[in-house]
């Protein structure tokens, strides 16, 4: 049923993409001069596909979230490799974690691309399982048919397995339809599913693990993270070292990014910090094609050089890039 699910996804997708899309308004509007900005997020993962799709040519591939694009730009990666803008591929997609990453090199190893170098990075939230229908979409629009039994086979390593596999195969049936909105709503009259909490659906019809939206104000002080432990990290290691496999198939040589982020500055976070430079030390060192780049040891190290979480900005952003090039140059690979 998934793989009729998926084909009759991937026909619908063709065919709308022939259609143009409806024009609501009489008013004679110029042609935009830039992409617009998506007005979905699977809108805005076509468009990110698409901008990856670019490029055929390119030699260096920059993989990741926004956490690796807003520092890690083609015309600085260019700068300092010596290459032509056009040799470096910005393939970051936002809030792309290790296992969209995983499905994301599964699609461009099934296009055939190649690569001299792989730069992926990672920070210590990226590595805290979390189902989310995101993450979900993220899955069906980028694994290969073919690779769908390997998706499933790491989703069984997580804490809930069962979880993973029923919001993959309910993804495929809200995509099929165009309308998750509608599919959703004609479930909920199914199941006579009412609406107990004022605007919000009872605890089992919604994500409870998703962050309950607050004042942007009082938002500032919040920092994802989870202990690091085994059941806190699910499938994630497996989907981590699935990737990093996955690369030596479209890249000759991969460069393993340690991100820092505003834990490191906290006490209580340390342990699970140390952990997860361990994991990541050992996932490299264990495949001879990965080399590691800790860019969370004497880097960014005060509260203002990120600009929230996860980011870094201003001072942070320098001090990222001048370790970036030292690292590289201990591994003579500059």
């Amino acid at each position: 049923m998934l793989w009729a699910l998926q084909a009759f996804d991937s026909w619908l997708i063709e065919d709308d993409a022939e259609r143009p899309e409806p024009t609501f308004s009489r008013r004679r509007v110029s042609p935009p001069t830039e992409p617009p900005k998506p007005r979905s997020e699977r809108k805005g993962l076509t468009w990110q596909l698409e901008r990856v799709d670019e490029k055929p040519e390119a030699k260096v591939i920059v993989l990741g979230q926004s956490t690796m694009g807003q520092w890690l730009t083609p015309s600085y990666l260019s700068r300092m490799l010596g290459v032509r803008d056009r040799d470096v591929l910005d393939a970051h997609l936002g809030g792309c974690h290790p296992d969209c990453t995983w499905a994301e090199v599964r699609r461009l190893k099934a296009k055939t691309r190649r690569f001299d170098t792989a730069f992926f990075g990672l920070n210590l939230y990226q590595m805290c399982d979390q189902p989310s229908w995101k993450r979900s979409m993220q899955h069906v629009s980028m694994t290969p048919p073919d690779s769908t039994l390997d998706l499933y086979a790491l989703y069984a390593q997580s804490k809930d397995p069962l979880e993973h596999v029923g919001q993959h195969a309910g993804m495929h049936v809200l995509l099929a339809t165009q309308d998750p909105v509608y599919v959703r709503a004609k479930l909920a009259d199914a199941l006579s599913i009412r609406n107990t909490l004022g605007h919000r659906s009872p605890s089992w019809w919604r994500d409870e693990k998703a962050p309950v939206r607050v004042d942007p104000e009082k938002r500032r002080g919040w920092l994802p993270t989870c202990d690091y432990e085994k059941d806190s990290l699910g499938g994630k290691p497996a989907f981590v070292a699935a990737l990093l496999d996955e690369l030596s198939a479209i890249s000759s040589r991969t460069f393993l990014l340690v991100l820092p982020d505003r834990l490191l500055l906290l006490p209580e976070h340390q342990s699970a910090w140390q952990k997860h430079r361990e994991l990541m030390a050992s996932l490299a060192a264990e495949r001879e094609h990965v080399s590691l780049i800790d860019l969370a040891t004497d880097g960014a190290r005060h509260w203002n050089h990120f600009r929230d979480a996860v980011h870094v900005a201003g001072r942070g952003r320098s001090l990222q890039r001048q370790l970036f090039v030292r690292r590289l140059k201990e591994l003579d690979a500059l």
